[in-house]
């Protein structure tokens, strides 16, 4: 549920002046999850999850210091 919701999302990114993804602004996926019932701390464990996977996947597309 929760990686589904942050793909809904994840077209809201950070960049930064260079262009390179920073982050994603998650604050809609934390509040449809809290609306589906689950705590604000299980919530923001399971987004940062997400963030940090979508980031290195998009740190390795883009040739990044990760490849």
């Amino acid at each position: 549920m929760a990686w589904g919701l942050f793909r809904a999302g994840a077209h809201r990114v950070r960049v930064t002046s260079m262009g390179q993804v920073v982050g994603v602004e998650t604050d809609a996926i934390l509040r449809r999850l809290e609306a589906a019932g689950i705590d604000t701390e299980t919530a923001d464990v399971l987004v940062a999850a997400c963030e940090r996977g979508f980031l290195l996947a998009m740190s390795e597309k883009e040739g990044g210091p990760e490849a």
